[in-house]
């Protein structure tokens, strides 16, 4: 949901050349409101990012369009979420998943509580499930209510859920100058080639622009950094972001024009040549990276899973380790809860909404917040690991769970 927050707000960022046509204004207006409404806090760093643009447009004083512009997105992030969570709150059972949801995100979206026996033991959390809670094994109520999850932020010191480590921040910011070719750092590559690129060929002005953009994506980097989340998916967003808006945005300047035309350099041989390396680039990495590839894409493993899980569609699969959310979680039913396609494996974030409660009816399931009790000696809801053999060396904690839960 990033490219149409993306497109919404350059179209009106950069509504000079395009304000002639009112259709793809309201397009672009359309874009917005779609993707705001259905992941609105995307917003906040994409907005930061796009800041430099209004110093660029402001010339001698501010725009005052384009701070409008800004403003009026911000507040429709802020609308629209607040609508969304008015809406699905009308419905009692979407209502109770979200103050579950809510109250997790804000236990286990940064670093994990270190886990101390004693002090566990005197808020009443148990070893299995401190380990059902940091492994997203969300199948006994009972274990991961809300109660649990406020003992787990009220045990969260600031030292733990902030990383004050700036030193620790750089060397992981330029940690892709030790593997270039790899897709994970393509974004940042691109970035530092368009900087590097704009800041010798453009003029004063062009290089204020580039250094405040560099200073946006890095701030937004740092937040997200600060926070303890996970970087890669929510900041790499921010460096497409500011790609874009660079080669929107950015010109060379006029006397290094001459001179490159002057040595036959044409904009267009430019743009080839560009391309050309970022081809070489993707194919090589593909090629020095071929086992990483097969995990990211659908591998014919992952596709053997999903034959094998609709083949079994009478059956249900409790994911068993993260890992496992990958297959295709989100798929198999928050988009089709049991009724399309026969993906039937549970697990994460949507365990215990609408849609699961559906699927757990769908199945005749009688304890839909206790499946995990429901498992046990049932050949109809099985465990999926990726842990293979090593799973029940690493995994007893499962076992524990269920005996203390239940007996």
């Amino acid at each position: 949901f990033h490219p149409p927050i993306m497109v919404g707000i350059l179209a009106f960022l950069l509504n000079d050349s395009v304000k002639k046509n009112k259709g793809v204004l309201l397009q672009a207006f359309v874009l917005l409101v779609f993707g705001l409404m259905v992941r609105g806090e995307v917003a906040k760093s994409l907005v930061i990012v796009a800041l430099p643009i209004i110093f660029l447009k402001s010339k001698d004083k501010i725009n005052k369009k384009t701070i409008v512009v800004i403003l009026t997105t911000v507040v429709l992030m802020f609308a629209l979420e607040k609508t969304n969570f008015y809406l699905v709150n009308l419905n009692e059972t979407q209502k109770n998943f979200l103050e579950w949801g809510e109250t997790r995100s804000k236990a286990l979206d940064c670093k994990a509580v270190p886990y101390n026996e004693e002090i566990f033991d005197k808020v009443g959390i148990s070893a299995a499930q401190y380990n059902a809670i940091y492994n997203a094994f969300y199948y006994a109520y009972e274990t991961i209510d809300l109660d649990v999850m406020q003992e787990i932020i009220a045990l969260n010191s600031l030292q733990n859920k902030y990383n004050f480590d700036i030193m620790g921040f750089v060397e992981n910011h330029f940690s892709f100058l030790q593997n270039v070719v790899s897709f994970d750092n393509m974004h940042k590559v691109i970035f530092y080639i368009l900087i590097i690129f704009y800041f010798l060929l453009g003029n004063k002005r062009q290089r204020y622009f580039i250094t405040f953009t560099w200073l946006m994506v890095l701030g937004t980097e740092w937040i997200f950094f600060f926070i303890n989340r996970a970087l890669y998916r929510v900041v790499m967003p921010n460096y497409v972001f500011a790609i874009v808006i660079m080669l929107l945005c950015c010109r060379i300047d006029k006397k290094y024009l001459d001179k490159l035309e002057v040595n036959r350099i044409s904009k267009k041989k430019m743009v080839v040549t560009f391309g050309s390396i970022l081809a070489i680039f993707a194919v090589y990495s593909k090629l020095a990276h071929c086992d990483y590839y097969q995990g990211w894409l659908y591998s014919n493993e992952r596709q053997e899973v999903l034959a094998y899980m609709e083949e079994n569609s009478e059956k249900i699969f409790l994911a068993g380790d993260a890992r496992v959310f990958t297959i295709g979680v989100a798929e198999s039913v928050w988009e089709c809860p049991g009724q399309e396609k026969g993906w039937n494996l549970i697990g994460n974030w949507e365990t215990y909404s609408l849609p699961y409660l559906e699927l757990m009816e769908s199945h005749n399931i009688s304890d839909p917040y206790n499946v995990l009790l429901e498992a046990i000696d049932n050949e109809d809801i099985l465990l999926l690991t990726s842990f293979g053999k090593d799973f029940p060396k690493n995994y007893s904690w499962i076992l524990e769970l269920v005996e203390e839960t239940y007996g």
